[in-house]
């Protein structure tokens, strides 16, 4: 053992170590593992696209092992429809909160043209009067709420298009799933014992 790394001699040293050199209470064992490894064996850290395909055809066999050893079992008809109809569920809930949404942002485009335009209105009924103070006023009032103005325009843009994607979703799952669910609500099961239902 001479050449070789002696892991019990390096472990049990009590003294110091010399310049350059270390024992196992001060680092890892697993660099040295590596470089020993490294110099034994250096075409097992080389990469190439040829060791990649064979990795790639024993992945390919295992995966295919595994799925002969376990079966992917389907749902029961009831638990298959549960599921369904929850998801339909979800998807229905968020087309109808992202439409909620899109209404409140133009009921409040509509409030804000109605305020910039009422604040207009008043400009200029007080530049008739003389009033420059007031005009100057509802000036300000109207600039202010020409930016708010923006602002709920561009989330109004912004809810549309998130309506938009929740009823095509909707849209596309029950191309998806519709017809399957129709099915199993067709099939006849068994009723289902509850917990609390005495024996």
């Amino acid at each position: 053992m001479t050449d070789e790394f002696n892991l019990f001699t390096q472990l049990v040293r009590n003294d110091p170590p010399k310049h350059g050199e270390t024992n196992m209470t001060q680092h890892s064992y697993l660099p040295l593992a590596f470089k020993t490894n490294l110099e034994k064996h250096p075409n097992d850290f080389v990469v190439t696209d040829a060791t990649c395909a064979e990795v790639e055809q024993r992945q390919k066999k295992h995966r295919a092992a595994m799925a002969k050893l376990n079966p992917v079992m389907g749902l029961p008809p009831n638990v298959e429809l549960t599921a369904l109809r929850k998801q339909l569920f979800d998807l229905q809930q968020n087309a109808k909160g992202c439409e909620n949404r899109v209404n409140n942002e133009a009921g409040n485009v509509r409030l804000l043209e109605e305020r910039v335009n009422t604040a207009i209105k008043h400009k200029q009924t007080e530049e008739g009067r003389g009033n420059l103070l007031g005009a100057r006023s509802y000036e300000r009032q109207s600039d202010a709420l020409e930016v708010e103005l923006l602002d709920a325009r561009e989330r109004l843009v912004k809810e549309q298009r998130y309506n938009s994607a929740a009823v095509r979703e909707l849209r596309n799952w029950l191309a998806a799933n519709g017809d399957r669910l129709e099915e199993l609500k067709t099939i006849k099961t068994l009723p289902t014992k509850s917990v609390n239902e005495p024996k």
